[in-house]
């Protein structure tokens, strides 16, 4: 705790202030806790319903109780216990994601299983509709004794009425503009000693400390607990890429590594930071110093019946506070109709002596007699026997009665026509006729409720990301009650951005809080099977889409066990998308692959199979480029048949012209005629040996083709 803070609270004369605060605040609300007690007096104590002078004057009498009223709050508790109220976070500005509010969410969940909540919520919700005011308190615990790390805890505040009185100007009904709180509890003189050893005296807050009480040693201690908020000075630096800092010990340690890297200070500014605070007090002195909490807000939550700000004062009632007077008179009525019949006379037999001569036992016997007849002996002139007498009812009681009976019902918000007979409680179906209809006599409870079920939620996320600011595991609890270990604020290398990245990092952003309530998980399982399997009337294959649903929400043994078999073979046949995995589903999916890949490179026998389908794609090319060959010898023998016939033809040719040269000769005697004959024989036969030549490169070619593709073969 710093300095400055013990300073703020030191010397006696705090103290004295701190118990005048104490002192204001209970006077503030005195009347109301004083008929808050009569209300708890009313509803769990024997004669309760009676008030003491009208008990005074029915001794000796008859006096029951006729209880009308507790049905209607169990009525009310009933449909809180069967609806569920329903958190969620919503990312909201600065570095926050919808990854982080479903993990952020899921811590929660698990914060609320291991603090027993749901039965905390109806416990308070119980003392609301009483007393009219419950709540609970947000604490911390060491993981275990040798851990520094820390979870956070939620605790029921038991008889919250006696224990709790808030800063009377605070007016939100969450009192979460309260700058401060009080909250006493009772220890032993052992426990005291144990828990504040340094303590000079034992005096319980409310005694009076100027005479010597507080010198002796009682068996009981009343001490106090003062939860205070108070105002922080922080100065936030910005650098110029962006970054904030906070300017501290930390900051100035990085502080010439950030500059030397370029990056500059751009601009501070100074703000205000909520911090809150305990310290415990006996009825004189401090006990101990003060401690800073995670906490921004004060750390205890009261849950109201129903809550008003009237004349600049909250007030504050349950429901039984609008059904005792009914109830009394109720009470009352009942009594004395039944005390009226107690001291009335019965009706009598009207008889002489002679019409019951020899009938005397039966006459006797006829109040406990079930015989349909009685015998008598007629005697003339005088009347049969007849009763006269007898009590005649109080119409006013009778009036009386019915009309409070009918006033209980309708001040309790109409519960007594389904009290114990309400089939729609357990499907949540009367939770969403009640929002539907605007029933303010129920729904407000309901609202209460999850007024202060929505500020622990914000309690919790801003002091999640101060006691979960560490790489760690934690759990994670779904809606569904299903876990997972995740690990938070881990440090990885991102190779895109070449830097150091923090995963799961929940010392960032803003979320926020949404509150429903509705049925219960398991009723709204119920639904959800009801509707797949009506879907699935439509369109079949939406069982095989979800048949892991279907099993997961199926209300029966070993349906979960049939479940996770349906989601492996959903995930081996591919029908889950990686989206809709779990971070534990998806490792598992790629060690498969990995391993399925390194075995598929060892297996001797895949190698094997591996070399065949090599060889025979290897033959398969061969095969080809024998083809390829073959139709190449075919090209080339049928080019070589062409030249050949060519080469024919040109002989043929040759041959003529030898013809015609004779021919010639014998026609043309002189040497011109000769001349030029024998120089169309020349021009002839270099056309023919230019053909010829021709012929002789094609062939090469062809020999060339051939050795390419011989070569190509072997190599294969």
């Amino acid at each position: 705790m710093s300095e400055e803070l013990n300073e703020e609270l030191d010397g006696e004369d705090d103290i004295i202030e701190v118990l005048d605060m104490l002192s204001a605040a209970q006077e503030a609300d005195k009347d109301q806790r004083e008929l808050a007690r009569e209300d708890e007096h009313f509803y769990y104590k024997e004669d309760g319903q009676w008030e003491p002078d009208v008990l005074q004057r029915f001794a000796g009498k008859p006096r029951y109780t006729f209880d009308k009223t507790t049905p209607i709050v169990d009525a009310i508790r009933g449909e809180i216990l069967q609806s569920e109220f329903s958190i969620k976070l919503v990312a909201g500005v600065g570095k926050s994601s919808e990854e982080n509010a479903d993990l952020m969410m899921g811590i929660i969940r698990n914060i609320q299983n291991i603090s027993g909540f749901k039965d905390i919520t109806h416990q308070a919700a119980t003392g609301a509709l009483v007393t009219g005011q419950a709540g609970w308190r947000v604490t911390t615990a060491y993981v275990d004794e040798d851990s520094f790390d820390q979870d956070l805890m939620i605790e029921l505040i038991s008889n919250f009425n006696d224990r709790v009185w808030f800063d009377p100007a605070a007016e939100r009904q969450d009192k979460s503009d309260a700058n401060y709180c009080f909250v006493l509890q009772s220890l032993s003189c052992e426990d005291y000693e144990v828990m504040f050893p340094d303590a000079e005296s034992y005096a319980s807050v409310g005694d009076d400390i100027s005479s010597n009480v507080y010198v002796n040693k009682p068996k009981v201690i009343i001490v106090g607990e003062y939860i205070y908020k108070k105002t922080k000075k922080k100065t936030l630096v910005m650098m110029d890429n962006g970054q904030v800092y906070e300017d501290s010990e930390d900051f100035k340690a990085i502080k010439d590594e950030l500059e030397a890297a370029g990056v500059k200070e751009a601009r501070r500014r100074v703000k205000d930071d909520i911090v809150v605070c305990t310290r415990f007090f006996n009825g004189q002195e401090w006990l101990g110093d003060s401690n800073e909490t995670v906490f921004d807000f004060i750390n205890v939550i009261p849950v109201y019946g129903e809550y008003v700000i009237s004349e600049n004062k909250s007030v504050w009632h349950g429901k039984i506070r609008k059904l005792k007077d009914q109830q009394r008179v109720y009470n009352y009525a009942r009594s004395r109709q039944i005390e009226e019949i107690a001291l009335s006379p019965r009706a009598k037999w009207m008889v002489t002596g002679e019409q019951i001569e020899g009938f005397e036992e039966e006459f006797a016997r006829m109040n406990t007699s079930v015989s349909p007849v009685q015998r008598y002996v007629h005697v003339d002139g005088q009347p049969p026997p007849f009763q006269a007498g007898g009590a005649l009812p109080n119409p006013a009681l009778d009036n009386a009665c019915a009309a409070m009976s009918q006033d209980i019902i309708e001040t309790g918000g109409g519960f007594a026509a389904n009290l114990g007979n309400n089939p729609n409680a357990q499907s949540g179906v009367a939770i969403r006729q009640l929002q539907n209809k605007g029933d303010t006599s129920t729904v407000k409870y309901f609202n209460n409720l999850g007024i202060a079920i929505t500020h622990t939620a914000r309690i919790l996320v801003k002091a999640i990301k101060k006691i979960y600011d560490t790489e760690r595991q934690i759990r994670i609890l779904s809606e569904d009650n299903s876990s997972e270990i995740k690990t938070i604020n881990q440090q990885i290398f991102d190779q895109q951005s070449q830097r150091m990245i923090t995963v799961n990092d929940l010392t960032q952003g803003q979320y926020d809080v949404i509150c429903s309530y509705g049925a219960a998980f398991q009723n709204r399982q119920q639904e959800s099977v009801a509707a797949l399997i009506e879907i699935a009337q439509v369109d079949p294959s939406v069982i095989q889409l979800g048949k892991d649903i279907l099993l997961k929400n199926t209300n029966a043994p070993s349906m979960d066990i049939l479940s996770e078999r349906a989601r492996a073979q959903m995930l081996q046949q591919g029908i889950i998308p990686e989206s809709q995995m779990t971070d534990e589903e998806k490792q598992a999916a790629q060690q498969k692959a990995q391993q399925s890949q390194q075995n598929a490179q060892q297996d001797p026998n895949v190698m094997a199979a591996q070399a065949l389908v090599m060889e025979a794609q290897a033959k398969m090319k061969g095969a080809d480029n024998q083809a390829q060959k073959v139709q190449y010898d075919a090209q080339i023998q049928m080019a070589k048949v062409g030249i050949d016939q060519e080469k024919s033809q040109f002989d043929m040719m040759m041959e003529k012209l030898d013809k015609q040269a004779a021919i010639l000769q014998a026609f043309f005697d002189g040497q011109k005629t000769q001349a030029e004959t024998k120089k169309i024989m020349v021009d002839t036969a270099i056309t023919g040996s230019q053909a010829i030549q021709n012929l002789e490169q094609q062939d090469r070619e062809i020999a060339q083709t051939d050795a390419m593709i011989d070569n190509s073969m072997q190599q294969m």
